[in-house]
């Protein structure tokens, strides 16, 4: 059976190789002409497919029925072709965790079409919950390590990984403290927490000053809401990811235009370059990463514009990132981290 496959890469094909009905996939809505195209030349034999959408965002499959839907429209098709459109095909997303493992929505006889366990792939009829710990543990990953990770004295993933302290602090910050929020079991959490250490091992080559690019926005998005309910749910708040705010805002305070239209930080005697957008890094450049640190924590946290918050209203922050910086102030970063893996002992 040959199945329609929208991808460049077609390694994906290993998912689908032994189901039993007609199938087309791609990697993102964005194909949906292609996708048009394909379904109507199957209308002319009478063919229904399942369309299989892989791209990590909300309800990716849906999203893929509404853009077909336009496309057939504005291609002016007949309405017999739209009503089998609509009400003979399957649109599902699909979510590709790693090379070998997947999950899949499921959907009216999907099941059935294979041996989905055999192909790496799981059916699941909550792919929110799948996708929001993929985003969570691999986005988490980029948002908690690379200002840490740097001020420590590292220079890249690798680094981090083969760092005793390094290493521990994103295995905390990711499995003890990101994944038991996750609307996932256990074992289905960890699983995700492991792929990115997986990923990491097969290639640290990225540089943590490119991870940083833009990190307050990743950290608000996918940090920030999982401290504030660790702190809810817990009533204590977590080390790991509060040391990765306290990174953060030491990374950032401080830095001044780089002459090139940039701005950039100094590690020691080494400057590194420090990019977000233009109010962000204009709001640290009027810090000091040696300023007081009660000052300096309440600078950042009370900064409603950065965070949409007032983040000293989330208890016990204040103070933990008033002790952190205080750590790194005094004992150093790699010191300072030690702190908070500790924590966890």
């Amino acid at each position: 059976m040959e199945h329609t496959m929208l991808f460049e890469d077609k390694k994906e094909l290993k998912f689908f190789e032994a189901a039993s009905a007609w199938l087309i996939v791609c990697d993102t809505v964005k194909m949906a002409a292609d996708v048009e195209q394909a379904l109507f030349a199957r209308y002319e034999r009478k063919e229904a497919a399942y369309v299989i959408c892989c791209e990590k965002v909300d309800h990716s499959g849906e999203r893929l029925k509404e853009k077909v839907i336009m496309r057939a429209m504005e291609r002016a098709r007949g309405s017999e072709y739209l009503k089998w459109l609509v009400e003979k095909n399957h649109f599902v997303s699909m979510l590709i965790c790693a090379p070998d493992r997947a999950v899949l929505e499921s959907c009216e006889g999907i099941e059935a079409l294979c041996d989905w366990k055999k192909q790496g792939v799981t059916v699941s009829d909550n792919m929110e919950a799948h996708l929001q710990a993929y985003l969570c543990m691999h986005e988490g990953a980029r948002a908690v390590l690379p200002a840490a990770g740097y001020l420590c004295g590292l220079n890249t993933v690798e680094d981090c990984l083969k760092d005793e302290f390094a290493r521990d602090y994103l295995a905390h910050a990711l499995a003890d403290e990101m994944a038991p929020l996750l609307p996932l079991s256990r074992e289905e959490a960890l699983r995700y927490a492991a792929d990115v250490f997986i990923d990491y091992e097969k290639d640290g080559s990225e540089k943590l000053t490119d991870m940083a690019e833009n990190l307050v926005g990743r950290y608000a998005k996918y940090a920030l809401p999982l401290l504030a309910r660790h702190v809810q749910e817990k009533k204590a708040i977590a080390p790991c990811l509060c040391f990765a705010l306290s990174a953060l805002i030491m990374f950032y305070a401080g830095a001044r235009p780089d002459g090139k239209g940039g701005y950039q930080g100094v590690r020691e005697e080494e400057y590194y370059p420090v990019r977000d957008d233009d109010e962000v890094m204009h709001t640290f450049s009027r810090m000091s990463c040696d300023m007081d640190c009660d000052s300096l924590a309440y600078a950042v946290l009370s900064d409603w514009e950065m965070w949409n918050n007032d983040l000293r209203n989330v208890p016990g922050l204040m103070d933990g990132v008033t002790g952190q910086v205080r750590d790194i102030q005094l004992l150093g970063s790699k010191t300072a981290m030690k702190v908070a893996v500790e924590q966890h002992d």
